[in-house]
């Protein structure tokens, strides 16, 4: 699925890391600080009037919610998801939940380490075309360090009908 732009909030560390390895992987990548009323404004808003096309990101959970309640007035929904929530003294806790390969993809890479930011943008953009089976999954909480408040990777693109 060719993701568009890539958010990111970067008043955290791992968003930062997403933002920096989206871009490296060519994606044009859109910093926030936690409001989406300009970015929606600004340029999604006229992009998915037009256009609807997948866009891909690292926020808090608030950033997502007010994404997702606009794109279905385009017919977009999330169709990938990780909850990145602290776990105590082990670090974050990563689950998931999408097309069950990214969903394996994503056990495979265990979002482990402080850099986890920079691998959930290597993960997203190899999801399918077609979302196909859906899957959960709960990762280990092994990375080294959160953000101390939750953050959500996802994806938002159109909705296919059969």
């Amino acid at each position: 699925m060719p993701i568009r732009m890539a958010l990111y909030d970067r008043r955290f560390a791992p968003g930062r890391a997403f933002g920096g390895e989206a871009e490296r992987l060519g994606l044009q990548t859109r910093p926030i600080e936690g409001d989406v009323t300009g970015l929606w404004t600004d340029e999604l808003a006229l992009q998915w009037a037009g256009d609807p096309a997948p866009i891909a990101g690292l926020t808090a959970t608030n950033s997502l919610f007010c994404l997702e309640q606009l794109a279905r007035d385009h017919g977009m929904r999330v169709v990938f998801r990780i909850e990145h929530s602290a776990a105590g003294a082990k670090g974050v806790e990563h689950a998931c939940f999408g097309p069950t390969v990214l969903v394996r993809q994503a056990s495979d890479l265990g979002l482990t380490g402080s850099a986890w930011g920079a691998d959930v943008a290597r993960l997203l953009v190899r999801c399918p075309a077609q979302v196909g089976t859906i899957a959960a999954a709960l990762l280990a909480a092994r990375s080294l360090k959160g953000s101390g408040e939750p953050l959500v990777s996802w994806i938002i693109a159109p909705i296919r009908r059969g």
